[in-house]
């Protein structure tokens, strides 16, 4: 019961994160420019979100399943789509978007045919 109260406490957190970016986006929107409002809602909720992740790390942990392995698997993950969206930009000449959109669909399926060929863990 311990470990639901945290999490309803924290997404109290993500609602009032969420409101206070949205009011000040809204406020720099109306007085500026709406992109630089949006520039501040993203900025804040960013921040306020991995503020939010540091903290309770734990409860993250737990929920998640992170271990070990899935961290170096998101960062080779990361690390493959950098190395092959610049080979289809600086090689291939497409445009900066459109090879990432292109290598993020190339690494899934490369992940999803390792996972569907892995044998089951007993």
């Amino acid at each position: 019961m311990g470990q639901e109260f945290d999490i309803d406490k924290l997404q109290i957190r993500i609602l009032f994160a969420l409101l206070f970016s949205t009011i000040i986006s809204i406020y720099i929107g109306v007085n500026y420019s709406a992109m630089q409002g949006y520039y501040i809602f993203t900025a804040f909720f960013v921040l306020i979100g991995l503020s939010l992740i540091i903290t309770n790390f734990e409860t993250v942990k737990s929920k998640l399943e992170i271990s070990s392995s899935k961290i170096v698997h998101l960062i080779i993950y990361a690390v493959s789509l950098a190395i092959l969206s610049s080979i289809f930009n600086e090689n291939l000449e497409y445009p900066l978007l459109s090879s990432i959109g292109l290598s993020i669909v190339c690494l899934m399926f490369v992940n999803w045919v390792y996972y569907s060929l892995e044998p089951y863990r007993g």
